[in-house]
């Protein structure tokens, strides 16, 4: 591409777009932490606004023009999140009501729920029903048999319940997920008393075709991974997907391919523009094929939902094609700044989003680094065929340039995922077509097999691929932890690098990145210095189990409960908390039968059966699995804390509630989080 050539001065920030958008960003990153009202941001913006048209022709012009687009950014934001009269959370209680709702977006399915966003049109309240709005979590058990459509509208009895804030220490938090798209409330439903078809509407008409293409694909004879992949990447639905498969492309570092976004848009872009140029290249000009493409860009977009990976790829590319258009000339930071100043005024919670993060931070990378590594290789390995250095250096950059992001929110990298993706990408058009073949064969020529043969057979060597990747575990590496500074720091190496390119500038900005990596080694050793004197006992919540362990500096010893789901457990408890502490050293511990644990100041009591009595030393309680306890125990003086833990039944935690009088000695994990007792150092 033109704006990726390594001559050009496209990477200059000469557009005022990129000082707007900075100063946007900071005002939207410190509006959370602001109490401010709406009205007073206001005030505040229209009162720089003035001072900044009077000053104009002042020497403080500049420095202003910064504050007035940073109160700006601040001001978007407050407006942004103004919950309106309407919505749901103001006639909401936390007993069953009728509510009519409909549905909005499936997200993807666990072992146990089917869950959606769906939008609240109203609420009965004492026999009224009042138009409402705002958006909730919707939960469907498995087993229950509720079949939820985009075509028709829902009267369901429920409650609405807050969503659960992490009951464990650096456990993901679901609720902040939830809450950056506007949903605080969920609800859970075993039957649907009344449905009624909704109004008829284009969205509606769409995601009805979707779920008509997407019952014609499960009825297919492609295999269950064929399956979820021509889903995925013709109707941007996930929710068919195998866990296992998830993993294994996540552990590839190849994840991105099972999702509609930039790489796969390009693909689609390609295949337009080669499909209307066959037709109508000899009878129209290069301006109205750029026009059809892009119409038929966003037409596939808003069929499948037009997701915000799939709107910030429409709008980057179609930025960059009006530019063309209009004869101006590609800046790589213009294009990115006017596509993320958009998606922002749009909706400033993108700003918190991975993907809107990691897919701006892979395109400006690949325009910073990848002309230089592409250069460089020509020089230095010009044996190898033109079009594997230019995938091998433009993956180089991708992946260079996304690491710090990933580290900070996945804690791990496999080395292997630079060259699975240079292995994989150059099939993703392969693989892109003919999915959309596989898509028309099932859609109009269900009955003939020979192309779902050759396609399970793509899909088959692509999991053994993938299988082989994700199970060499002396290539990744996981529990990473890594602060929001040492990021920041990584991303200034990072930076640099173009720089070393450049013989005159090379020798300075070594000095520079010696001297970040100098900054990064004292920020690690820093932080290994506030937890090497740490020692902690910890019950971990758990549904209908106990976990619990043992720290000692940077050591951990922990045991999971023989009925819990050890995998889950590990994956979801165990490893968010030794990346969160910096534990380097780990061992799971058999299960114990000792029902006294004696540590240091900390002398603690699990009964495994009914107890009328308390060991003389005992000062913590730690009752699990529902075992009675007598009610005298439970107000011993001698106690300074009751645990109960999550793998009592609700019914008996309630019961314990009422029975103990002093209710500052009551550590209940479902409703406080996991118990942690520091000892004395």
């Amino acid at each position: 591409m033109k704006f990726l050539n390594r001559n050009t001065t496209n990477l200059e920030p000469k557009n005022p777009i990129n000082y707007i958008l900075i100063c946007w960003i900071f005002g939207i990153i410190i509006a959370p932490h602001f109490p401010f009202s709406q009205y007073l941001t206001l005030s505040i913006f229209t009162f720089i606004f003035f001072v900044f048209i009077y000053i104009k022709k002042s020497k403080y012009f500049f420095l202003l023009g910064l504050i007035l687009f940073i109160s700006l950014g601040f001001s978007w934001y407050k407006l942004y999140h103004k919950t309106p009269k309407n919505h749901y959370s103001n006639v909401a209680k936390t007993e069953n009501q009728f509510i009519k709702f409909e549905l909005i977006q499936k997200l993807n399915f666990t072992d146990y729920y089917r869950n959606y966003i769906i939008k609240i049109n109203s609420i009965s309240n004492e026999n009224n029903w009042k138009n409402t709005s705002g958006y909730a979590l919707l939960k469907v058990n498995q087993n229950k048999k509720v079949n939820l459509s985009f075509s028709e509208k829902y009267i369901m009895f429920s409650s609405f319940k807050e969503i659960d804030s992490p009951k464990n220490p650096h456990q993901f938090d679901y609720k902040k997920y939830l809450e950056n798209k506007n949903i605080s409330y969920q609800l859970k439903i075993d039957t649907i008393l009344f449905t009624e078809k909704k109004s008829y509407s284009l969205k509606s008409f769409l995601a009805d075709c979707r779920e008509n293409l997407s019952t014609k694909i499960q009825n297919s004879p492609y295999s269950e991974d064929s399956k979820s992949i021509i889903s995925a990447l013709t109707l941007g639905d996930r929710t068919l997907m195998d866990s296992s498969l998830k993993e294994e492309f996540s552990k590839s570092g190849i994840i991105h391919l099972l999702a509609i976004s930039g790489m796969h848009i390009g693909i689609i872009y390609l295949i337009f523009s080669w499909f209307y140029g066959l037709i109508f290249g000899k009878i129209t000009s290069k301006k109205v094929l750029l026009i059809l493409v892009l119409l038929s860009i966003w037409i596939f977009g808003i069929f499948v939902g037009l997701s915000a990976s799939v709107f910030r790829a429409c709008l980057m590319l179609s930025i960059y094609q009006i530019g063309l258009i209009l004869k101006r000339p590609q800046k790589l930071l213009h294009v990115l700044g006017l596509s993320a100043f958009l998606i922002l005024l749009y909706n400033p919670n993108q700003l918190f989003d991975v993907g809107f993060q990691l897919s701006f931070c892979a395109v400006l990378f690949i325009g910073l680094l990848n002309p230089h590594f592409d250069y460089f290789l020509h020089r230095k390995a010009n044996f190898i065929p033109k079009f594997i250095r230019s995938v091998f250096s433009m993956t180089l950059s991708a992946q260079l340039g996304t690491l710090p992001i990933v580290l900070y929110y996945f804690h791990q990298f496999s080395l292997l995922s630079l060259f699975v993706n240079v292995l994989i990408l150059p099939l993703a058009l392969g693989l892109v077509v003919f999915s959309f073949i596989s898509l028309i064969q099932i859609t109009f020529l269900p009955n003939f097999n020979f192309i779902h043969s050759i396609f399970d057979y793509i899909i088959f060597l692509l999991r053994k691929v993938t299988n082989f990747a994700s199970h060499q575990d002396s290539f990744l590496f996981q529990n990473i932890s890594i602060t929001l500074f040492q990021v920041c720091i990584a991303f200034g190496i990072i930076l640099c690098i173009p720089n070393l390119f450049n013989r005159k500038k090379s020798l300075g900005y070594l000095l520079y990145i010696v001297f970040l990596f100098l900054v990064f080694s004292i920020s690690i050793l820093y932080n290994f210095n506030l937890t090497k004197n740490k020692k902690e006992f910890i019950i971990f919540h758990q549904p209908f189990n106990s976990v619990y362990g043992f720290r000692n500096a940077s050591c951990f010893n922990y045991l999971i409960d023989e009925n819990t789901n050890t995998e889950n457990t590990i994956q979801y408890i165990i490893n968010p908390y030794i990346t969160g502490e910096n534990i380097s050293s780990t061992k799971q511990l058999q299960n114990a039968v000792a029902t006294l644990f004696n540590c240091s100041d900390l002398v603690i009591f699990k009964p495994k059966k009914y107890t009328n009595q308390l060991p003389s030393n005992c000062n913590i309680l730690w009752i699990s699995h529902s075992t009675k306890v007598n009610s005298d125990i439970l107000n011993s003086m001698q106690l300074k804390y009751i645990i109960v833990d999550g793998s009592n039944y609700p019914n008996y935690v309630k019961k314990i509630k009422l029975q103990v009088s002093d209710s500052t000695k009551l550590w209940i994990t479902g409703e406080k989080g996991a118990f942690i007792y520091q000892f004395k150092q």
